[in-house]
């Protein structure tokens, strides 16, 4: 990923099922739209250039080296959820409690055995997989964003992304604490509070 242009806007496509088809910039990071690097409107006269340096290098580490590790881990976790949903749907269907023996298909034929698998599948999927999505899957998110912090501080400077999440932090109260300041803003951010935290401890290492 080569970035060539900024622009500054409140929202940015690559929204989710969570937060909607589009989401708020985040005001402590930025999002990549193809070549250009949107940053959050409000805070475009907040911050000054220098501040977003560290920001910005920390979205290149996540997301050119950390992200990949997300769906690949995210695959491990979920394995045992779907296996147990799979369970928990055979079970449900044995005791009689999900009794799909009586319906009938748009041709008047009961409903085939591979339907009333997926039938199943797809219940028990809602039940615990996707809770464990997102219990387990944006944890694993803010700790891979924690690395990108850590190995930001190599390549930029420590007390001038400190000094950016702190004016975020106070003109953003809620994401020193890992509140979300609107229903569109992205999952799987870490608290600015333990964003310092990190860089912090990376930084001491260095040293």
């Amino acid at each position: 990923m080569n970035p060539d242009w900024v622009s500054w806007h409140g929202y940015a496509p690559g929204g989710s099922i969570l937060t909607g088809r589009l989401m708020t910039v985040p005001f402590d990071g930025c999002v990549f739209d193809g070549n250009t690097i949107v940053l959050a409107e409000g805070f475009r006269d907040e911050l000054e250039p220098e501040d977003w340096g560290p920001l910005i290098a920390s979205e290149l580490i996540y997301m050119e080296r950390l992200e990949g590790r997300l769906w690949r881990g995210l695959i491990l976790r979920l394995t045992l959820p779907t296996i147990l949903s799979l369970l928990a749907g055979v079970l449900l269907w044995l005791s009689g409690i999900l009794n799909l023996s009586g319906t009938i298909t748009q041709n008047g034929n009961p409903v085939p055995l591979v339907g009333v698998f997926f039938t199943l599948l797809t219940v028990a999927s809602l039940l615990l997989v996707l809770p464990a999505y997102i219990i387990l899957g944006l944890s694993f998110s803010k700790n891979l964003r924690l690395i990108a912090d850590r190995e930001a501080v190599q390549v930029t400077e420590k007390d001038r992304f400190l000094s950016a999440l702190t004016k975020v932090g106070k003109l953003v109260p809620k994401l020193m604490v890992g509140k979300r300041p609107d229903s569109h803003c992205p999952f799987g951010r870490p608290s600015i509070k333990r964003r310092i935290e990190a860089i912090q401890s990376a930084s001491s290492q260095l040293n």
